[in-house]
């Protein structure tokens, strides 16, 4: 394996080809990352020069996003590394290519089997036992918080933090600090909020606060300022003389004043609009998203090891859904156990909910959360299709099966937006005692169901 120096310019680094060779002896020159990865060597370490900040950035990318490159050790020459996107700054370290030994020996002991971005992060988190996932902020990131290497792994629309959140909960990462937490949309995990007060009678936004008295001769409920008369109070009604607080009047508890109905309230009616999907909600709908430095835990260490991270964690979907593949052979198996034990039954419980679009990760994972207190271990959720969930339930009877789905009505119908009226919603149950399934597959069966729905 040969070491590799990136630099656009040779003649200009003279002092650092000197360095290079002392901490790694022979190594190549390439003037691009993009010319090492056409060329396909078989790479030890690479040592990328220091160029500007987003140079270096791409560089890391186009690394890390490779097959072949991704755990591959990187060093940078000089700068700063403050996301620890790369393996560290070769002047800062002592022998870095002891480093780079002690990388390739983590490789080694892993089957490199899977490459989509989360593995990769995976396997790249193995291979430096030292490193954490620590978050970073920015503005301009859609959940305002965000995990500099997740990111870089990462180039799909997905919401990774509901991916870390399940790794959490399989004791794959453990919480080392509590960095923050925040309210985030229900639908799309952005923090970015904006928080209107409304009347309560006619939600119209177009409200004031103000001072209110309350005459007690003719019982008059009315601003402050329509009592006012010569710099005295005085009942625009029944014009009293309102010298005594206690005695002719009292202050209300309305402190709100609706300047469309004329409505006085208490309190007003507080509304949330997310600024990146537009969806409006009430803040009891908030997501509470807590922010964590994250750590590889011993367990998931060893299941990494072993190949058996998928038996802890099956294909699920960026919202918590069991994959289709293992949703489909689950349905088969059960099919086929029914054709040969015919007291074997089960029920499938199908939803048609528009509101679960490709955006709404946050949705879909609040409704896997609800179903998981509903549902046993051994019951099958999926996402078929955008707006459809489908639930296998396993030994289950018709009974059963209708109590759940009314538990999941229930849940649904308290998300307020205007999707979740009952005209739009619709449910299927299927119970496997009712019909024959010759000559039947879980395609068939799933496919019939949701034309029926």
């Amino acid at each position: 394996m040969e070491t590799y120096f990136i630099t656009p310019n040779k003649d200009n680094c003279i002092n650092q080809l000197g360095y290079v060779e002392e901490n790694f002896g022979s190594f190549d020159v390439l003037t691009s990352v993009d010319d090492l990865i056409r060329r396909e060597p078989d790479v030890f370490a690479v040592i990328i020069d220091n160029h500007s900040s987003h140079i270096i950035d791409a560089d890391l990318k186009k690394l890390r996003r490779h097959n072949q490159y991704f755990l591959t050790p990187v060093f940078l020459l000089g700068g700063a590394d403050e996301e620890t996107l790369s393996d560290g700054i070769l002047t800062d370290l002592n022998e870095p290519k002891h480093t780079a030994l002690d990388i390739h020996d983590y490789i080694s002991q892993i089957n490199i089997y899977q490459f989509d971005w989360r593995s990769k992060l995976l396997f790249y988190l193995y291979t430096r036992p030292h490193l954490t996932l620590k978050a970073k902020h920015d503005v301009q990131q859609q959940g305002y918080y965000y995990y500099p290497l997740v990111q870089l792994f990462n180039h799909e629309a997905d919401d990774s933090w509901i991916w870390l959140t399940e790794l959490m909960q399989q004791k794959l990462l453990s919480a080392i600090t509590h960095v923050d937490q925040l309210f985030c949309c229900t639908y799309c995990s952005s923090a970015h909020l904006k928080f209107t007060e409304h009347c309560p009678s006619c939600n119209t936004f177009n409200i004031q606060s103000t001072d209110f008295l309350h005459c007690f001769t003719c019982g008059n409920i009315a601003p402050q300022d329509e009592f006012m008369q010569d710099d005295k109070l005085v009942c625009h009604k029944c014009n009293s003389s309102l010298r005594y607080i206690g005695d002719d009047y009292d202050r209300p508890l309305e402190s709100g004043l609706c300047l469309e109905c004329g409505e006085l309230y208490m309190d007003s009616s507080l509304r949330v609009t997310c600024m990146h999907c537009e969806k409006k909600f009430t803040p009891d709908r908030l997501s509470n998203k807590k922010i964590f430095e994250l750590k590889l835990t011993d367990e998931g260490r060893k299941k990494i090891q072993f190949n058996t991270v998928n038996e802890t964690v099956p294909v699920v979907d960026s919202s918590n859904f069991t994959s289709e593949d293992f949703f489909f052979a689950t349905l088969d198996w059960l099919i086929n156990i029914q054709k040969s034990h015919q007291t074997e039954k089960f029920c499938i419980l199908g939803t048609y909910l528009p509101l679960l679009s490709e955006n709404d990760l946050s949705l879909g994972y609040d409704l896997v959360q609800e179903l998981k207190l509903i549902l046993r271990k051994y019951d099958v959720i999926a996402r078929l299709n955008q707006d459809y969930i489908w639930i296998i339930l396993p030994k289950t009877a018709k009974e059963n099966a209708t109590h759940v789905m009314q538990r999941i009505q229930s849940f649904i119908s308290s998300i307020d937006t205007e999707d979740t009226s009952s005209d739009v919603i619709k449910y299927k149950l299927f119970y496997s005692g009712d019909e024959s399934l010759d000559n039947i597959n879980a395609h068939t069966l799933i496919s019939n169901l949701l034309r029926e729905l």
